[in-house]
């Protein structure tokens, strides 16, 4: 009984902790990263033994795939996002090299049974999601989920990464019931059906044309089939359609929508963000060709063509694999990947065997999904599934072709102790980002307390990061308004310049360092910044504002104006912000022109009908103007046309208040915040009218909606918290009208 127990040990030693780390990471728990690494490194090393090694070409092309990678690191316009790539995906490099060299294939399938099952209590748990989300959407007032897609969070997954992740299960599941006995083959064919449900009511029209992939492989598959007699291919065919059918009843409405690819205007707006896309990552590649930018860069990078250019929206995430490629890969890495479906495909022709060709569709389904919205690049647990799937894959060949096999013992220790010494390095560079994460973190604290003091002590603790020297920055010029000494200036100066030249692509920077030099009436130089900024991104309306205020202290106030209302129409939400009332209280004699040129403009504007953000937007200028029953016809035509748009939901509940109407009011404020369950005006005035509680003055709410999204630019580029600089606009406004 010892025996046994212990040969029981000795067997699954391997395949638990490799289980263990796919769960993790499909589970989104990636923040154990560096203990999960030093597992397989040790894993490696216990499994490594003194016979040789053989390797075939797709070994070699995924080594050398990861080889790359650390050399981008070293050459990337930002080092910080290219470490945290190279970090998670060492873990999957790793992990494939050990189901390829030391896993037999039973090993493997109990692996793939395991995981299978695990994935079934997943899409299990993303049914319940859904039917939670669903329930919301009714209650809120709201009969069609499609417009609302964007707030379902199964897992804590976007719904398009939750969809890409699905597809995995379904081809883990689909691999297993080959291995499988005819009870695991029930179970796991019942589980086809949530995923399948699951994939359907994301509503997403690329997981929507993968789906239509694998059903017309499936037909061809099911037509090609010799030991299938006519009779069962029908009544198979049949069955399939019929359960399609049947788990896209409920929500028919919504499967139409998605159908319809273009005719919505969010369909319309995201097709033409993914075309924008297209451009931006063309022109990166004219500039990094051969390398890219880095990996995990391409949010840096496209910065200046799309997100300075329309503030507003930001997302680190790519719409298409391709693009990320192209911006950050450069040729040779494309080339590299090129190679490695390449050789599937090869091994495909020559091995016709059933999991194979499995593994060769769902890998061609996740590529689909892919184009239209990538996650296997950023999402660690997708590349183990596929990794897995590679691994198995060679296991299958039935003529096993080696091209290299490794004898030498100096070259063999080095393989064997690399994964750990790759561990020390990352290890170690963790340390010190985490050295400065600590401080920047007390740092904030410090800050939150109001003892800038201590927050300076601690900032410079830290290293010269970029972050670092950003934070370091801000808590210089809030020791200037504290003490007014003009040494903080000069030290704020010389600290952002050092971060300016560390990454130019950060625009941020050269903004605030122009609001540092008007501190220090260096009023030329400022003029220089601003001047490119406002002409490189007309529609960036911080800049405006920031230069209305240079403007004014220079005394060309007609131009101070003119910038003001451009930003205004660039975002009305401006008008509810403490920032805007201290520019119309403190820029003399201004107001009533600003008003009146409001008023002048709001008549000439362009019809916009079919645009409801500029509905939207117009509707909020006329609200401050005072014409409530042109804007409510305005914010009425928006919701119509994006009923998830939170805002004009809102501002119609507050002129059915202002009116009396309170049912109306109530609704409208419920439709506001299930749109944006997050929205702090929403809130507001839900505590105003509903439960008539006294709360903060509104404008105090919106100071930050000039530096919001920059705060999220932030944590994705440097991996950490913002010192949050929004009273660097309060400091300049301060000054120019003294």
């Amino acid at each position: 009984m010892e025996r046994s127990v212990s040969q029981y040990i000795a067997y699954y030693w391997t395949i638990v902790p490799v289980f263990l780390i796919m769960l993790i990471f499909i589970s989104g728990r990636g923040d154990i990263n560096n203990i999960c690494l030093f597992v397989l490194s040790v894993m490696f090393i216990g499994l490594f033994n003194n016979k040789s090694i053989s390797v075939n070409l797709l070994d070699i092309t995924i080594l050398l795939i990861w080889i790359y990678e650390v050399f981008l690191l070293f050459i990337s316009i930002n080092y910080i996002a290219s470490f945290l790539y190279i970090k998670y995906f060492t873990i999957t490099v790793i992990y494939y090299f050990i189901l390829r060299f030391f896993f037999t294939k039973k090993k493997i399938v109990i692996l793939l049974l395991w995981e299978s099952f695990f994935f079934c209590i997943l899409s299990l748990i993303g049914f319940v999601s859904f039917l939670l989300f669903k329930e919301r959407i009714y209650l809120g007032g709201f009969n069609d989920l499609y417009d609302f897609r964007y707030i379902f969070f199964p897992l804590g997954n976007l719904t398009n990464t939750w969809a890409n992740l699905l597809l995995g299960f379904l081809g883990t599941i689909c691999l297993t019931i080959i291995y499988a006995n005819n009870k695991q083959k029930k179970i796991l064919f019942l589980a086809i059906i949530p995923i399948v449900f699951g994939l359907i009511v994301t509503f997403s029209r690329g997981t929507y044309l993968t789906i239509i992939f694998l059903l017309f492989v499936f037909a061809l598959l099911l037509i090609r089939s010799k030991t299938i007699n006519w009779w069962k291919k029908i009544g198979i065919a049949s069955l399939v359609l019929i359960g399609f059918f049947s788990l896209s009843i409920p929500h028919l409405s919504e499967v139409q929508r998605t159908l319809q690819i273009n005719a919505s205007v969010s369909q319309q707006r995201s097709i033409e963000g993914r075309v924008n896309e297209g451009h931006v990552a063309y022109n990166i590649f004219q500039k990094h060709q051969i390398t890219g930018v880095g990996s995990g860069n391409y949010s840096l990078a496209a910065n200046e063509y799309l997100y300075e250019k329309d503030p507003s929206t930001y997302t680190s995430i790519v719409s298409n694999i391709a693009f990320q490629f192209l911006s950050e890969k450069g040729i040779i890495g494309i080339c590299l990947w090129i190679v490695v479906f390449c050789v599937i495909i090869y091994l495909l022709y020559f091995n016709k065997k059933r999991e194979i060709v499995i593994i060769f569709i769902f890998i061609i389904a996740i590529g689909i999904r892919e184009l239209t919205f990538s996650v296997l690049l950023n999402h660690t647990g997708l590349q183990l599934i596929v990794i897995t799937w590679i691994a198995v894959l060679q296991d299958c060949l039935i003529n096993k072709k080696y091209i290299l096999n490794i004898t030498n013992s100096i070259i063999r220790k080095i393989i064997r102790w690399l994964p750990l010494l790759m561990w020390v390095s990352i290890f170690t560079y963790d340390r010190i980002l985490l050295y400065n994460n600590k401080y920047n973190g007390k740092c904030i604290q410090a800050i939150k307390s109001d003892n800038i003091d201590l927050a300076e002590t601690l900032i410079n603790r830290a290293h010269e990061s970029i972050p670092c020297l950003i934070n370091r920055s801000s808590i210089y010029c809030k020791q200037y308004r504290k003490t007014e000494k003009n040494c903080y200036l000069n030290l704020a100066e010389e600290t952002l310049k050092k971060a300016i030249i560390k990454n130019p692509k950060d625009f941020q920077l050269q903004h605030n360092l122009a609001i540092i030099l008007i501190l220090q009436e260096k009023f030329n130089d400022a003029y220089t910044i601003l001047n490119q900024l406002v002409n490189q991104f007309p529609k960036n309306p911080l800049y405006h504002i920031t230069f209305s205020g240079l403007l004014y202290k220079t005394e060309n106030v007609e131009a101070s104006i003119k910038h003001i209302i451009l930003a205004i129409k660039l975002s009305p939400a401006i008008l509810d912000t403490q920032l805007f009332h201290e520019i119309m209280s403190k820029f003399k004699n201004i107001d009533s022109t600003v008003y009146n040129i409001l008023k002048n403009d709001i008549v000439t504007y362009p019809k916009i009908e079919k645009n409801p953000i500029l509905l939207a937007q117009q509707a909020k200028i006329l609200l401050y103007l005072g014409d409530t029953i042109t804007a409510q016809s305005y914010l009425k035509k928006a919701v119509k046309q994006m009923p998830n748009l939170s805002r004009p939901w809102c501002y119609l509940g507050v002129i059915a208040f202002d009116k009396g109407d309170e049912l109306s009011g109530k609704r409208y404020l419920t439709h506001s915040m299930v749109a944006d369950p997050m929205d702090n005006i929403s809130k507001f005035y839900w505590k105003k009218y509903t439960e008539k509680v006294a709360e903060t003055n509104i404008q105090e709410l919106n100071n930050n909606i000039f530096t919001k999204i920059y705060y999220m630019k932030f944590q994705k580029w440097y991996n950490t918290q913002p010192v949050e600089f929004d009273d660097l606009l309060f400091i300049m406004i301060d000054k120019v009208t003294k």
